[in-house]
């Protein structure tokens, strides 16, 4: 039995007065009940039928910025939620459909449930507000492990539209300290109508915290790992979904012309202007907003993961149970191998390995994989957005074996990088490699103890560990039979220089920078004239040469920051010459040569 089968359920008193009456009661409840006067109309769910391929039609919505339900029609419907000025567009691209449902206030739908019953009313989805007392109770029976965090105030982001802080319960042995562990999050309602991924969340939290003393499996578990689980992440739109629409998905941000919105999970920075992005319809239900990262709730996500580091992630969504991985329409080296893990999941997950593509990019967990190397997956839970309460509890019992088997889940290669000379942690660029082929982006260790991660199957790999102004470094490992291999990096200053060989009258001389900015941009410049301080707007340089004889030549640094220029030079002796490389924001040393 699900250990949230404890709830609290509403006297006929309650039910009686009207869940208006009872949202209206808390403090928090009245902002919102005040701000929902900019509510847009409530939206609807249609059911188009059509002679086309069922999965050609689908896609074709999909990139036309239609909310399309995964695994919620029969053959050859299509079901979307949709706005009145998503039907007009429909409309004109000559599909038919019929209305399926309406949007309305999940308190309206919750009470309706709970009607009927004379002796015990059951128990129903929990409100914002009894969400975070969840939270609270938690940490105060288990102050040792469990610990509720301001993710707002903590990690320096603003509020939501609606003046709303997000919050996670982190679970840790040492739960007060940051430790160098593997650091895991789990994540629900980046959409808010999916009102069955809280209910995963809180159970997770309840279980992590019931069984630590008596289960050593969990209890393993706890002290080997920090774990964060966010229940509910757009807060703005879980309680427009209680009060004004239960089919709504995006936060609440007022775009004007009558729209509403931006969909969280099109709004992360990593592969957000690309082709199989989210929508730019403003009215689009995954309108992906103005700028990747515009979003309050995002930009707390961005911040959270820049300290924290994630390692392992789960982000629940509903509906279709089935697991999500890499990306839609880029390349990621290791996809066929994270399809596999895909698989592993799903069926932790009791969904029997069903698992796709994802339908868009944009999104959370292609965010920490791509960028922060993490081993990052969605999964679709139930079929509904919002089942009977029984069922989500049901949900949550067959889901929960799925975090137990990321925390479980080895890390192939692991350690600390630091400066080599003070000790310190130290943040640098790691791409990974295999000899033959590049996998992916480079990503960033975690700044604040300097600790990496990274997931890869078996095989020999290539890892480059590089930062400005450091010397790179470059280690091959082979990953066999899961063995975790740890490898610490010591990192030794490089200064940016320039050398150069001696200048023969009438043949070429060669210049390199060294330990620049790799792939970037340099400049070598030269003068006849001699020294003295110029300044270089577009580099944000002063170099030492006078400006009246200054000129320059570009070039492109390799992945080591070195870059080379043949200068022909003059076929006469004793001409003096001054030479200095420059990238944005730093030069190199001068070289004072005379022609020989």
């Amino acid at each position: 039995m699900s250990s949230l089968s404890l709830l609290k359920g509403l006297s006929m008193c309650q039910l009686f007065c009207g869940w208006a009456c009872l949202w209206l009661a808390g403090g928090s409840s009245v902002a919102i009940a005040q701000s929902s006067g900019n509510a847009s109309r409530p939206l609807e769910r249609i059911r188009i039928a059509t002679d086309q391929s069922t999965s050609k039609m689908r896609a074709i919505l999909i990139n036309s910025g239609f909310d399309v339900l995964h695994g919620q029609s029969a053959d050859h419907t299509i079901d979307v939620i949709t706005s009145a000025r998503d039907r007009e567009q429909l409309g004109s691209m000559n599909l038919h459909w019929t209305v399926v449902d309406h949007g309305r206030p999940f308190a309206e739908i919750q009470a309706e449930r709970q009607s009927g019953f004379v002796d015990e009313v059951p128990d129903g989805y929990w409100t914002l507000d009894e969400i975070y007392a969840e939270m609270d109770r938690l940490e105060t029976e288990y102050p040792d492990i469990c610990k509720r965090i301001d993710l707002t105030d903590t990690y320096s982001a603003p509020p939501t539209v609606e003046g709303r802080h997000i919050y996670a319960l982190k679970i840790s042995d040492n739960v007060a300290s940051a430790e160098d562990e593997p650091s895991v999050l789990v994540v629900s309602a980046h959409h808010c109508r999916e009102l069955v991924t809280p209910v995963l969340a809180l159970h997770a939290m309840n279980e992590l915290a019931r069984l630590y003393e008596t289960d050593p499996d969990i209890r393993d578990l706890v002290d080997a790992n920090e774990i964060w689980i966010a229940p509910v992440w757009n807060v703005d739109g879980y309680e427009y979904v209680f009060l004004t629409d239960n089919m709504w998905r995006k936060n609440r941000r007022d775009l004007g012309d009558d729209t509403f919105g931006v969909d969280l999970n099109r709004n992360y920075p990593f592969l957000w202007d690309t082709p199989c992005s989210g929508s730019t319809k403003k009215s689009s239900q995954t309108y992906k907003g103005e700028s990747p990262n515009s979003e309050a709730e995002t930009q707390t996500m961005v911040n959270f993961s820049d300290v924290e580091n994630f390692d392992k992630i789960i982000d629940f969504h509903s509906s279709g149970r089935e697991s999500l991985y890499a990306y839609r329409c880029d390349f990621h080296g290791l996809t066929s191998w994270l399809e596999d893990e895909a698989v592993a999941l799903s069926e932790a997950a009791g969904y029997d390995g069903k698992h796709r593509p994802p339908s868009a990019q944009g999104e959370q967990y292609q965010y920490q994989l791509g960028v922060r190397g993490a081993h990052s997956f969605l999964i679709e839970t139930h079929e509904e957005f919002q089942p009977e309460y029984d069922s989500a509890l049901a949900e949550a019992v067959t889901v929960w074996p799925s975090i137990v088997w990321m925390l479980q889940r080895e890390i192939p290669l692991s350690g600390v990088v630091t400066d080599a000379a003070s000790g310190d942690p130290l943040q640098v660029d790691i791409q990974v490699n295999h000899v033959h082929h590049e996998i992916g982006n480079p990503y960033q260790n975690g700044q604040m103890r300097g600790n990496y991660r990274a997931f890869l199957p078996e095989g020999q790999f290539e890892i480059r560990f590089s930062a400005p102004g450091w010397k790179s470094q470059t280690h091959v490992v082979d990953v066999v039979g899961g063995q975790p291999i740890a490898l610490n990096i010591a990192m030794v200053t490089s200064a940016f220089n320039l050398d150069a060989s001696t200048l023969v009258a009438g043949e070429d001389a060669a210049f390199t920078i060294i330990n620049g900015k790799p792939n970037v941009a340099a400049f070598l410049f030269y003068s006849l004239q001699g020294p003295g301080m110029t300044y270089v707007p577009s580099l944000q340089v002063d170099l030492d040469l006078d400006h009246p004889r200054l000129a320059s030549s570009r070039m492109i640094t390799d992945e080591d920051g070195t870059a080379e220029w043949m200068v022909s030079i003059p076929n006469r002796v004793g001409v003096q010459a001054w030479f200095q490389g420059a990238q944005f924001a730093q030069t190199t040393n001068t070289i004072n040569r005379t022609t020989e």
